[in-house]
């Protein structure tokens, strides 16, 4: 049902927060009947999609603009704006020993910070920047990760084209306690003595320009801590303010649900929505056996920004795209070579570069050069890619470009 804005006012304070509006907007049930294509609704609440029947049906084709998707994008977009604010993918990585792969590489990245790290973390353990690190490390195993139709699907859904992909790896060792409630970026990572700063229609704008998501590289039962959600509290419009007040964490910690999943599913969720990792109870805990074996918990959270917004981490696109230009040549070459047989079709190559390369013109000091507009650069690498440049050209032209962009003509 529609939801009446709870703030009429031009600035947010806690006076304006009221649990009890809260809970007028998030004690509900999810219908089946709004999300038709979902298989299930996890704890009454949360669509879950089978991402291999909606392939299997038409209804998830790796060309994210293709008509036959478009009913997915309404649902998807119509969970996270008006309902749950959260959404499950089952099997969305479905190639398991690419995923092996893929957790093999984020692993070693995890070691090594781990190596330099001299902060002993008691929650859920995190790589900054891991896209680039990822993609200078392994190009074959990050390219085969994010062709994924299920990520490139949704990331446009949300934030339409020239999305910026970021992404975190992150471990939670057993025994590891649960992340405080919290709202994330934009608002929620700020100090919160500063909301009170932007105006009210920020507050509602912020969880607009990001797509909050998690996949699963392990089986992760609900002993293993995943991800406690408040679906439908993304609708308070003073969430931010009301995040850190006592009164709606407890209602929170006992409200909460959470759902099991398994490695290769992927949990999409907007960013201001209520939510937390959950403890890990597997293993040992204080010296004491529990029922379950130990599990550690590693998930990929992806932050995708609009391309209107800034990123999270300070990745450099152009170092990224130079790691993984030469597999995605020869993937394309071998596509064509085999017609179709063996590489990549050029869907999923385009869904690789909107996840390395810089999507968006701006900001440029050169955007009006000889009469025509600059190309942003996953553009340039596109066509760099068409017409079988070497990555040698492209690294050449990629610098150009960049030269260019900050000291204009």
């Amino acid at each position: 049902m529609p939801i009446t804005p709870t703030i009429a006012r031009s600035y947010v304070s806690r006076c304006d927060i009221s649990l009890e509006d809260f809970r007028r907007i998030v004690e509900r049930k999810t219908s089946p009947n709004d999300y038709p294509l979902a298989a299930s609704v996890s704890c009454g609440l949360i669509p879950v999609y089978d991402a291999p029947a909606l392939r299997a049906s038409g209804h998830l084709t790796d060309d994210w603009t293709d008509p036959a998707n478009l009913p997915l994008k309404k649902e998807f977009i119509s969970a996270l704006k008006n309902g749950p604010g959260v959404v499950i993918f089952k099997d969305a990585f479905a190639e398991k020993d690419s995923l092996d792969r893929a957790t093999q590489i984020l692993q070693q990245l995890i070691d090594e910070q781990k190596a330099i790290d001299t902060v002993l973390r008691d929650e859920n353990y995190i790589v900054p920047n891991t896209n680039e690190k990822w993609a200078k490390k392994d190009p074959v195993s990050y390219s085969e990760y994010f062709k994924n139709d299920v990520l490139s699907l949704c990331s446009a859904a949300w934030l339409g084209p020239w999305y910026q992909m970021t992404s975190q790896i992150s471990l939670c060792d057993p025994g590891n306690k649960a992340q405080k409630m919290h709202r994330d970026y934009h608002l929620g990572a700020v100090r919160n003595d500063t909301w009170g700063l932007f105006p009210a229609h920020m507050h509602g704008a912020s969880h607009f320009m990001t797509l909050q998501g998690a996949i699963a590289h392990v089986d992760m039962p609900l002993e293993s801590g995943p991800t406690n959600f408040l679906p439908y509290s993304q609708l308070y419009d003073a969430g931010y303010v009301a995040s850190t007040d006592p009164d709606f964490i407890e209602y929170f910690e006992k409200h909460c649900v959470q759902s099991p999943i398994s490695k290769g599913d992927a949990v999409f969720f907007s960013p201001g929505i209520f939510h937390g990792a959950g403890k890990n109870n597997t293993g040992e805990l204080n010296g004491d056996c529990t029922n379950s074996p130990p599990i550690y918990r590693i998930a990929n959270l992806v932050q995708v920004s609009s391309a209107f917004g800034r990123p999270s981490d300070n990745a450099d696109r152009r170092a990224t795209t130079n790691y993984i230009y030469p597999y995605l040549l020869e993937q394309k070459q071998k596509f064509e070579a085999t017609k179709g047989k063996e590489g990549y079709s050029e869907n999923e190559l385009f869904n690789i570069i909107s996840s390395a390369a810089e999507s968006y013109l701006f900001p440029t000091n050169a955007r009006f050069i000889h009469g025509k507009f600059q190309a942003p650069q996953a553009e340039v690498v596109w066509k760099a890619l068409m017409d079988d440049l070497s990555a040698e050209e492209l690294a050449k032209v990629l610098e150009e470009e960049e030269i260019l962009n900050k000291v204009g003509v």
